[in-house]
């Protein structure tokens, strides 16, 4: 599928093909798309949605993509996988240092200090929730889409990012 993608990419450069890249509040949906269309080919969006809390938001992310595809566009997303390297899973902080009630937290949602090095005295906090890709399939399958592959990728371990790509039918 990524070759597919990277041909299909190939052939629209030849066509001198235009590329719009946004800057939006994903919390606000519908999303405010700055463009002279509202329907895209392909949507990429790296190491995006494990920022984004909730259940509810999370399926507005994905429902939103989907619908801003034309017929067969394609979506391609990563995810964050940091307990999946033992360096980041280090990282991992008790979430008493906030005030936010656990009730509100999923399982799966986690706090990492995000300091650039161990030496630097500010700390820095991230939400980050960590998916399975079984939770990414049913998020796309809800919103309409197909999933055509699912791979990890990236960090010293190649499993850093949790890759899905998906069509919409």
């Amino acid at each position: 599928m990524i070759d597919d993608a990277i041909s299909a990419r190939d052939k629209r450069i030849a066509k001198r093909a235009r590329y719009t890249f946004q800057v939006l509040d994903l919390s606000q949906t519908p999303w405010q798309i700055a463009a002279d269309r509202l329907q895209f080919d392909m949507i990429v969006s790296f190491a995006t949605l494990h920022h984004i809390p909730g259940l509810r938001l999370q399926q507005d992310f994905i429902y939103q993509a989907a619908s801003l595809l034309e017929t067969n566009g394609t979506f391609i997303f990563s995810c964050w996988q940091p307990l999946n390297s033992p360096r980041l899973a280090k990282r991992v902080q008790n979430w008493d240092v906030l005030d936010i009630d656990p009730n509100e937290l999923s399982e799966s949602d986690l706090l990492l200090d995000w300091r650039a090095d161990d030496q630097c005295e500010t700390q820095n906090l991230r939400y980050v929730h960590q998916f399975t890709p079984e939770k990414l399939k049913s998020l796309g399958e809800t919103a309409g889409l197909i999933l055509k592959e699912t791979f990890y990728s990236d960090g010293k371990e190649g499993n850093l990012g949790l890759y899905q790509i998906w069509q919409k039918p």
